[in-house]
């Protein structure tokens, strides 16, 4: 109803759900009660008139502070400030008396009348009063002790609290932009160290204070009285998320551009160079692509029959200096929306919460940078460098949107988080490795993430530095200024609208699935899975809002659109050579192509052939099997040959990590058919016939005579009792001349 706006000046803006206003503060108190008269109603304005009063009347003599850090200035303690915060953690709340009765004190005199020694009457705390602090959590003799200080009340009047109002006591951070470690420490984009500071809300109404909220208070910087530690005291909340909205004629403006572009690829083109010159990274198209779609993700899909998930995961994989973490930082920078986060500052309880504990206050939860970012986008730059156990701590709440600590302190959040994973590839020795030195360069998302992981996953895309020349990263020119209402647009896509996905749509979607399905579906890097018809829906709907197919009542979703994330799709999953690697998985090896695997693979990590076929034997025959035991066993170099070999199998599919390792079918029958192989005999064809033989290693003919082939050992016995063929004898294909082939003829003496 009632919130603060500031512009440079401080102003109220009233609010009754159909009509908003802004009225300055600095108009007399007689106006501004009209105007909130007309807008709220009479009888609500007067039963609140009294904090009315008292936001005008500190309101008017408030500080706007632009950063929570600037609280620690003594010279502000005290005096009404105005301030932007985050919601950080779960909230504990107290009920403190807000307007009481005591009676009056009697007493006797010599004459046997009655005189009143102190009258009684009623008393009102003011919300905004620091007696409000004293209350909180005080034992019942405290309070009564603070109530009779503060009114003067005689130490035998009965006191009767006859109203009550509620405080909350809770943590809050500063709204951010983008985090980075320095040493020990964490920094906002404002160079302020990112921490909490413990806020306490005095209401007459109860709040619903959820984690990540961004909030607006009117308070002051106060010592604790407890123990002195700063805390703000605040008397007025306000939620600006809730009030603000979009420019409808800035969407129309924009929508209108688009339009004008004609066809969908046109838009995407128009969109991308445009952000090129904005962000003057080029040719990262699909690493722009990738999070601006990550960013117009829906927060949920109804389609065939359920409701999933909307939020997309998506992970940027490459080389380093190469664009891809400057190409989501300026998307945000863009946008202006989401949080932008280094590596070194997302641990796991950054990155989900821990619990708490405030002496005299008990226990409760400070979120992680996933719940704060509830509903909007969180990017973990350098997720390489976390352990695969914080990302399978938090696969659960990523996939199902809700966190659940169970702790000292137990509490759940929404955590329905927009989420991008920026990163290098690693070497088994947890160095940075070059794409080019996979096999195939999507191997490189299984040295980051577990299969669970990258099977939860939407949407992958990669960056591999020879294909952009350094001079070429880096490019100029100015967007179109339409472009710059997609910050308008994000605000539009965030607030939930409505989505229509056509029938068309919807049988292209399941079309489309089974095409990539089929294509590149694998174990080894599984980011096309069965359930690949929900992860197509979600990319549509973020094409079709990114690109402003809406009427703004509801986003509108074509099998064009779809089409388009098909063939985006891919053209980056075939570039990175996962429908190879789901080829090499899906088929057997030939004896020939294991052995020539295997002997590149030896000769890589220098090993020889004979060991390698040992320890792949040894494999397959223990079954489960760990790095120590084939160290105990081999004794080969743990950095130099473990390492790289055990990286190469798993790559190849020769082997799978399963509490441990497990030797893969693939390596089964890749053995069983080396072992049954036999030696193939080079033979010669005795006659002419028009006929085919069926043996048991092949079939054979037509026959030439003359011709020269290759059978195997078992075969070649049959056809040569069949008079088909006989060994073939090289000596018999040298010269037959009696003379040696460099002897020196005289012409004379040359035979005729």
């Amino acid at each position: 109803m009632i919130g603060i706006a500031y512009d440079g000046s401080f102003g109220l803006i009233v609010s009754n759900g159909t009509k908003r206003t802004i009225v300055p503060v600095d108009k007399s108190d007689k106006e501004i009660f009209e105007i909130l008269k007309e807008y709220l109603g009479e009888e609500y304005v007067a039963k609140h008139s009294g904090k009315f009063l008292t936001i005008l009347g500190t309101l008017r003599e408030a500080v706007f502070l632009n950063h929570i850090s600037r609280i620690e200035d003594p010279s502000l303690n005290g005096k009404p400030i105005v301030i932007d915060l985050q919601i950080a953690s779960t909230s504990i709340t107290y009920v403190i008396p807000s307007r009481i009765i005591y009676g009056a004190v009697e007493k006797t005199n010599k004459n046997g009348e009655v005189e009143v020694v102190f009258p009684g009457g009623e008393g009102t705390i003011e919300i905004n009063d620091l007696v409000n602090l004293k209350l909180i959590g005080a034992r019942d003799t405290m309070v009564n002790y603070f109530l009779r200080e503060k009114f003067g009340i005689h130490k035998d009047s009965p006191i009767t609290v006859s109203e009550y109002r509620t405080a909350y006591y809770l943590h809050v951070r500063p709204p951010a932009s983008e985090l980075r470690k320095k040493g020990k420490e964490i920094f906002d984009a404002k160079s302020y160290e990112y921490k909490t500071y413990s806020l306490i809300i005095v209401t007459d109404e109860p709040l619903n204070l959820v984690a990540g909220k961004k909030i607006r208070i009117l308070g002051t910087p106060v010592p604790s009285p407890k123990d002195s530690k700063l805390v703000i005291f605040a008397w007025h909340i306000d939620f600006p998320e809730e009030k603000e909205s979009f420019s409808v004629d800035a969407l129309m403006q924009l929508k209108a551009k688009l339009d004008s572009l004609g066809s969908l690829e046109a838009k995407v083109d128009w969109i991308l160079e445009n952000f090129e010159k904005y962000s003057g990274v080029v040719k990262r198209r699909n690493v722009a692509l990738a999070t601006l779609l990550t960013y117009f993700s829906p927060l949920y899909v109804e389609a065939f029959g359920k409701r999933e998930r909307g939020w997309m995961l998506t992970a940027v994989v490459g080389d380093t200096t190469t664009g891809k973490s400057e190409t989501v930082r300026l998307a945000r920078e863009l946008l202006d929306a989401g949080l932008f986060v280094s590596g070194e500052a997302a641990t796991q309880a950054g990155l989900v919460g821990t619990a708490t504990q405030v002496e005299g206050k008990g226990w409760f939860i400070d979120w992680g940078y996933l719940p704060l970012m509830d509903s909007r986008l969180l990017s973990v730059d350098g997720v390489h460098k976390l352990p695969k156990t914080v990302w399978a701590s938090t696969a659960e709440a990523l996939r199902e949107g809700m966190i659940d600590i169970a702790k000292a302190a137990r509490a759940r959040a929404n955590c329905r988080t927009r989420t991008i994973f920026i990163a290098n590839p690693l070497s088994e020795s947890y160095t940075t490795k070059d794409m080019n030195s996979f096999i195939y360069p999507v191997l490189a998302l299984a040295t980051i993430f577990d299969v669970i992981n990258i099977s939860r996953l939407d949407l992958a895309v990669f960056t591999i530095a020879d294909e952009v020349k350094p001079h070429e990263i880096r490019g100029a020119g100015e967007p179109d200024p339409d472009f710059y209402l997609f910050r308008e647009a994000i605000r539009w896509a965030w607030s939930n609208p409505e989505v229509e996905i056509t029938q068309e749509a919807l049988d292209e979607i399941v079309r489309a699935s089974l095409r990539l399905y089929e294509k590149y579906f694998n174990n080894i890097v599984p980011l096309v899975t069965i359930d690949m018809r929900y992860k197509i829906a979600r990319l549509a709907i973020a094409l079709a809002t990114l690109t402003m197919s809406t009427d703004l009542n509801k986003v509108i979703v074509t099998e064009e659109h779809v089409r388009f994330v098909e063939q985006f799709l891919d053209r980056e999953y075939s570039r990175v050579g996962l429908d190879q690697l789901a080829k090499g998985e899906s088929r057997e090896l030939t004896a020939d192509e294991f052995s020539a695997l295997i002997g590149d693979i030896a000769e890589r990590i220098g090993l020889d052939v004979d060991k390698l076929l040992d320890i792949l034997r040894w494999m397959a025959v223990k079954g489960n099997f760990t790095r120590d035991e084939i160290l105990q066993k081999f004794g080969i170099a743990e950095k130099n040959q473990l390492r790289p070999l055990l990286s190469e199998l798993t790559g190849s599919g020769l082997i799978e990590r399963k509490r441990g390792f497990v030797a893969s079918g693939k390596l089964i029958k890749a053995l069983k058919k080396i072992e049954q192989r036999e030696e193939m005999v080079k033979c010669e064809v005795l006659v002419d016939a028009d006929i085919i033989v069926h043996l048991e290693k092949g079939s054979y003919g037509p026959f030439k005579k003359g011709e020269i082939i290759e059978v195997p050992e078992s075969d070649f016995v049959k056809l040569e009792e069949l008079e088909l063929v006989r060994r073939y004898d090289k000596s018999e294909d040298e010269s037959s001349e009696e003379y040696p082939p460099d002897y020196i003829w005289f012409n004379e003496d040359r035979p005729s």
